[in-house]
């Protein structure tokens, strides 16, 4: 009975800790007596670890089980209690496995099911279903599932910050960066920005960002001004779905869209005939696509 959180930052950070709410009703997970409580209070405190293998990722775990379709708020701290990150994650534990998504798909081309996920056809399987998550299905519309809103903090003297959201995928795309009731920081090219750093170089609320690079999980953002002192930036963004490794892994999008794509991509990779597939498959996902409140391309198809 346990709820892993991950935060990426800073290497060597002093022990920072996590506090996570239930948003439903405003409750925070008591982290000592295994409870939800009215208020936080340092009894929600969940500490971090540093893994030692990958500097700069904490790991922690909360006593709980998370509810299917649960909606929390996790919010990452360093060791003097100021915030570092924070963003809403809905819990998606009532999807299907990876696992059982390869059994359904081999149930349905009727070849015998895999017990463990290590085995070459579930293998194969496995890599279909990434397949099908990243490049057919992220390609094809905005899903909603794949939107993260969030917080991260600036500090003084500080340009470089990583956007990665706790327990969340890689990032795809920066929707909008913000600060307080403020409009939204502009996001200008290389250039532009150098030539605004030289023309402007006092410290206050920055009003303007450029991409960085990419770290990991997260992308660097670059800001400017440089903060004179703390700020919050409130964000929206994009992530890739997770690939999926284990036999529990739970995808983040549509399990049917994922089944029917896998089924085509396994017909096809056989020699069989996968036209039929294929056109479910394009049906399901025009049909997933145009429930969505973001763009759709609409008109795609998968040859």
């Amino acid at each position: 009975m346990s709820y892993s959180i991950t935060y990426y930052g800073i290497e060597g950070q002093p022990v920072p800790y996590a506090i996570m709410e239930r948003l439903l009703d405003g409750s925070f997970w008591d982290e000592t007596n295994k409870q939800w409580v009215s208020a936080s209070s340092s009894v929600c405190n969940i500490t971090l670890i540093e893994d030692s293998a990958t500097p700069g990722k904490y790991i922690g775990s909360a006593s709980l089980n998370a509810a299917n379709g649960g909606v929390y708020r996790i919010t990452a701290f360093d060791n003097f209690g100021v915030m570092l990150t924070r963003n809403t994650v809905i819990n998606k534990s009532d999807q299907m496995t990876a696992l059982q998504i390869i059994n359904e798909v081999q149930r349905q081309m009727r070849l015998p099911k895999s017990s463990l996920i290590t085995e070459p056809h579930a293998q194969l399987l496995l890599s279909f279903c990434n397949e099908v998550q990243v490049d057919y299905m992220l390609e094809f519309s905005t899903w909603d599932e794949l939107k993260v809103t969030g917080s991260f903090a600036l500090k003084a003297g500080v340009s470089k910050y990583m956007i990665a959201p706790v327990n969340g995928g890689k990032v795809d795309s920066i929707r909008s960066l913000q600060i307080g009731t403020d409009k939204p920081l502009d996001n200008v090219k290389d250039y532009d920005f150098r030539a605004f750093c030289v023309a402007n170089q006092d410290s206050h609320q920055p009003y303007i960002y450029r991409h960085f690079g990419r770290s990991g999980g997260g992308i660097i953002v670059e800001v400017s001004p440089i903060p004179d002192t703390f700020y919050q930036v409130d964000y929206e963004l994009l992530q890739k779905p997770a690939k999926l490794v284990n036999a529990t892994d739970v995808p983040i999008l549509d399990e049917d869209t994922i089944i029917l794509g896998v089924k085509y991509l396994a017909k096809k990779d056989q020699g069989d005939e996968f036209q039929a597939e294929l056109a479910t498959f394009n049906a399901k996902l025009g049909l997933q696509g145009g429930n969505q409140t973001g763009s759709s391309s609409g008109d795609v198809e998968f040859l």
